[in-house]
């Protein structure tokens, strides 16, 4: 058994769930590969779930029918713990969402930890709001300006207002060399002083 794959208890608030499935299919897509039996995908599954939860008594109550073959237990199993579909956000609820994801004076210059690595804030805020404006599109970039209207003093002396895609902004606040950025909230505190 494959000991990435933790116990299916049955439990509907498991927030792994889906997880389960998803990575029981891969073990035993892993396995088909090396010829697994329909009897040997089943049995992995079987030996997956936690002994003596609900989901083991639900296996085993099974009739022969819905287990005999690995894609009737699948299509069981999905009848048995369906997906619960996630509200899909409008349009508005996207830009809206895009509007908050910010960077304060404070936070530029500094590095955070993005997928187990450091880099700089402005380049994680940069990656963040492509990702989201991706998602809503924005294919008229829009809203770029908004966005570098909204961002801080330092940042919007370096990026100039000519990038009117979001390709072009991300970029070239990506490309903000960090000396220069330091140097320019130096001197926008100094300014504030």
């Amino acid at each position: 058994m494959d000991p990435n794959i933790p116990q299916f208890d049955g439990d509907m608030e498991n927030k792994n769930l889906r997880d389960f499935i998803k990575r029981t299919k891969k073990f035993v897509m892993y396995r088909s590969m090396r010829q697994a039996t329909d009897a040997e995908k089943i049995d992995y599954f079987s030996c997956s779930l936690k002994d003596g939860g609900p989901a083991e008594t639900w296996f085993e109550d099974l009739p022969a029918a819905e287990k005999d073959t690995w894609t009737h237990l699948l299509d069981t199993f999905d009848v048995r713990w369906p997906v619960t579909r996630r509200a899909a956000k409008n349009q508005e609820e996207q830009q809206e969402e895009l509007g908050k994801i910010r960077i304060t004076e404070e936070e530029l210059g500094r590095k955070v930890r993005v997928n187990g690595r450091e880099v700089h804030a402005h380049i994680a805020w940069a990656d963040k709001i492509q990702r989201a404006a991706n998602a809503i599109p924005d294919s008229n970039n829009l809203l770029v300006k908004t966005t570098r209207d909204n961002s801080p003093k330092s940042l919007k002396a370096l990026v100039p207002a000519s990038h009117k895609t979001w390709a072009m902004y991300c970029d070239a606040v990506r490309a903000i060399n960090i000396d220069n950025l330091r140097e320019r909230i130096e001197k926008e505190k100094s300014n504030r002083d």
